[in-house]
């Protein structure tokens, strides 16, 4: 389950922090291949949001075919289909990571 993936990243980044590197930090944690209509997803998010408060960005990223077919022609997105929901969703993403830094 993607969830556990989280958490056991989460604690690689804590360890790699307090033996390596004192100044790393964690931006946020984006949702890909996201669905707003499916209950798993919405429940995975609202988990995330309780264990990890303020991590959580509200952009994500949903699942887009346009995204799988840009990449299979080596392309990226905003090239392939700039009016895409794929295109939509990196940019959001893009412009909510600039207002956080």
């Amino acid at each position: 389950m993607p969830f556990k993936g989280v958490q056991r990243f989460v604690r690689n980044v804590h360890l790699i922090k307090k033996q390596l590197n004192k100044k790393l930090e964690i931006l946020g944690i984006i949702l890909t291949k996201y669905d707003e209509h499916k209950s798993m997803h919405r429940q995975i998010r609202t988990q995330l949001q309780e264990l990890y408060p303020g991590w959580v960005l509200e952009a994500s990223i949903r699942s887009n075919i346009s995204l799988a077919k840009a990449q299979e022609q080596s392309k990226e997105i905003f090239t392939f289909d700039h009016n895409a929901n794929g295109a939509k969703d990196y940019h959001a993403l893009a412009t909510e990571i600039k207002e956080r830094l």
